[in-house]
């Protein structure tokens, strides 16, 4: 890996399983900010996260090879911000991370069996503290760093972004439809519906 920081092919491509351990970085610059032209990698996750746009993003990130190369682990440190919507008003708002996270990964085994103890060993090895153990490696659909950026991101990311002090900008009346459709889908409306006809 480039000591001057991955590229962006770096970041979309399918992984290949690694043959020694790296560390290396990957920042999500604009080609050309005042355009608002986003690079593929930054328009990735914005598209996946919905979010208005990333600030000063950088994703430090390393890989270590665990169990004799049956299994690694690939160490995530994402910094920087966030710009997205408040869930009431609308209004953009800034949300920093600063977020650590980590995946660990074996290799498939010939057997169930043999695939439990390799994945019970690796996990012992990398001390996850994971029942389940790491992910197994799928080589026909192996994943890419940007997709582990995204799922980190996901998983520190508030799911309802809300600004201090903020109201709904919209009512949501309700259908008076709604309600009758909602009565008539009730599993009891056919029994009421039987009860107040015999009434």
């Amino acid at each position: 890996m480039s000591l001057e920081g991955l590229k962006e092919e770096e970041i979309l491509a399918p992984m290949s399983w690694p043959t020694e351990n790296w560390s290396d970085h990957f920042e999500f610059v604009r080609t050309n900010l005042d355009a608002g032209v986003m690079g593929e990698a930054e328009g990735t996750l914005v598209a996946f996260l919905d979010v208005q746009h990333l600030v000063d993003l950088r994703a430090d990130l390393s890989i270590e090879l665990k169990g004799l190369g049956s299994g690694f682990s690939v160490t995530l440190h994402l910094v920087g911000s966030v710009v997205r919507r408040c869930v009431l008003s609308g209004d953009f708002l800034t949300e920093s991370i600063d977020h650590q996270d980590r995946f660990d990964f074996v290799k498939p085994a010939k057997t169930d069996s043999h695939q439990k103890k390799v994945e019970a060993q690796v996990a012992q090895d990398l001390g996850t503290g994971l029942e389940e153990g790491p992910d197994t490696w799928d080589p026909e659909q192996p994943p890419t760093l940007i997709g582990l950026i995204a799922d980190s991101l996901e998983e520190c990311l508030d799911p309802f972004p809300v600004v201090q002090g903020a109201e709904v900008a919209i009512e949501h009346a309700q259908d008076p439809k709604e309600a009758e459709l909602a009565a008539k889908m009730h599993p009891f409306a056919a029994l009421k519906a039987l009860k107040n006809d015999k009434l």
